[in-house]
């Protein structure tokens, strides 16, 4: 197989799930779910989808399990949409990057915050409201 076809595949797997989420898949539980990523397997026959779901353990819990029964209703859809001899099995994974980075971003502002506090300490001739 093609070095550049998998990669193709990918992409084209992304795009269109995200849009089979946005209005093939009707259910209201999804609407806080993106794509962020496919991996194919080289022979094409599995797919890997990482999905970022916005909510709490309990909503991603849900989320992920209306997912893993739509799976094979979702690859018939792509069946529909996209022009492969084989649509692949998909997997869909929880992708936590984002809340990961979010939780980082959170604790870089709390750290920034305690050492302008601390400058602020340090220097009795500053104005506070500088």
């Amino acid at each position: 197989m093609s070095n550049h076809r998998v990669p193709r595949v990918e992409s084209e797997l992304r795009r269109e799930i995200s849009l089979i989420f946005g209005g093939y898949l009707k259910d209201p539980r999804i609407t806080m779910t993106s794509v962020t990523g496919v991996k194919v397997s080289r022979d094409l026959r599995h797919a890997k989808v990482r999905v970022s779901i916005v909510g709490d353990t309990a909503t991603v819990h849900e989320v992920m399990m209306v997912l893993r029964h739509a799976a094979n209703s979702v690859r018939m859809e792509l069946g529909r949409r996209m022009h492969l001899r084989r649509i692949p099995e998909l997997t869909f994974l929880h992708d936590d990057s984002v809340d990961q980075s979010m939780r980082i971003g959170g604790l870089l502002a709390e750290l920034a915050k305690e050492r302008d506090d601390r400058a602020s300490d340090d220097d009795p001739g500053r104005d506070p409201d500088d």
